[in-house]
Formats: C-alpha cells, sequence, structure tokens
C-alpha cells in the first residue's frame, strides 16, 4: 500500500475547485472544472452536488461516486497564509 498522506478536510469551492488539507499539512486546489466535461465526472456539473463532497481520508466522494487517484492533478497552494488554514 502507497505510504501517502491523508485527507484532512476538503472545502469546497464554488468555482469548481477544492481545497484539499492532507495530514502532511501541505494544502492542495484541485481545479475540477476541466474533468466536468467527461462523462464520469458531468454530475459534478451540478454545483449544489458539487458543493456537498466528502472523503474518508484516502478518497473524496459525492453520493454515489468516488475519486482516488486525482490528487495528482492538484497544486500546492499557498492558502495556508492566505486563508489562514
Amino acid at each position: 500500500m502507497l505510504d501517502r498522506p491523508k485527507i484532512i478536510e476538503v472545502f469546497p469551492r464554488p468555482d469548481y475547485s477544492l481545497d484539499i488539507k492532507l495530514s502532511d499539512n501541505r494544502l492542495l486546489r484541485l481545479d475540477m472544472k476541466k474533468f466536468l466535461a467527461y462523462p464520469a465526472y458531468r454530475k459534478l456539473a451540478q454545483i449544489g452536488f458539487f458543493l456537498a463532497v466528502k472523503h474518508d481520508a484516502r478518497l473524496l466522494y459525492w453520493d454515489d461516486m468516488h475519486i482516488d487517484q486525482i490528487l495528482k492533478f492538484a497544486t500546492e497552494s499557498s492558502l495556508q497564509q492566505q486563508e489562514g488554514r
């Protein structure tokens, strides 16, 4: 099993991005807009559904769909200083 950091918190944003706080104290930003055109992610275009994101320490999920390998598309964020997270 990979020894990767756990997801501690997820902060969904109305611009279809997610701020993801990890157990190693990094904060990542994942821009989901580029995925919305793909059939597998189309349901996320409904903003209410998108904002209801949850996590279980290893993956992100929305009711009947989950994403576990998508963090590799996230970028490190300097939001820690900007937003006090």
